[in-house]
């Protein structure tokens, strides 16, 4: 078996090249003709790694997948952030998860995806608990997230729970608290349970157990 010469020894961060064929290679065994061969830098996306074959040189290898690299020239891929996801090989970026989805661990191919009824509220989200009941549903877990349809005379945004109900409060803004709509009235003991008032003007809605005396 010929080997190459100095000339096809590439260091880290370079992989072998052929410029006649414009393509980095994966081996340079049976390699008689050096013409075109040199090193060059691997490019975004690749990786340099060391290949051992009787002598010792770097090729170029792809990323795989769940992995990046941006900037070339490099010894390692880097993997996805949180809240990031890649399912192709050789790639230069991560993408966010889309709405609906998250991810909590590093180096992902997919995105997990939220509950039944849930979704997030901005892309690239991290946790589950980025994961919200969508508008018009409320969710009603202790532990765990369980969104069901809000029922008449109820006004439910996105994000909306029954403890955000109950205190006229939601983390994510004023514009995100669930209420009673005006003209019906639920108690503070079973806030779900909505009743339509017999007289409007004594139902302003809001919180649970709010009302006028006549």
């Amino acid at each position: 078996m010929t080997w190459l010469s100095e000339k096809g020894k590439c260091n880290p961060q370079f992989g072998i090249y052929d410029e006649t064929k414009g393509q980095f290679l994966e081996k340079r065994a049976d390699l008689t003709e050096l013409t075109g061969i040199t090193c060059r830098a691997c490019p975004s996306g690749y990786f340099s790694s060391q290949l051992n074959d009787g002598g010792t040189t770097f090729i170029c290898k792809e990323c795989p997948r769940g992995s990046f690299q941006a900037s070339g020239a490099s010894v390692a891929c880097d993997p996805c952030p949180r809240g990031t996801y890649q399912n192709e090989t050789s790639s230069s970026s991560c993408t966010r998860c889309p709405l609906g989805h998250y991810q909590d661990e590093e180096g992902s191919t997919e995105c997990n995806v939220c509950p039944a009824g849930a979704s997030t509220p901005l892309l690239g989200s991290l946790s589950l608990s980025d994961c919200f009941c969508r508008a018009g549903s409320i969710d009603i877990g202790d532990d765990t997230l369980n969104c069901i349809p809000c029922g008449e005379g109820m006004h439910c945004p996105f994000s909306s729970s029954l403890a955000t109900l109950q205190s006229g409060k939601a983390m994510l803004g004023p514009e995100f608290v669930p209420t009673v709509a005006e003209g019906y009235f639920t108690t503070v003991q079973k806030p779900l349970d909505v009743f339509r008032c017999r007289f409007v003007d004594l139902c302003p809605g809001g919180t649970p157990g709010l009302c006028r005396r006549k």
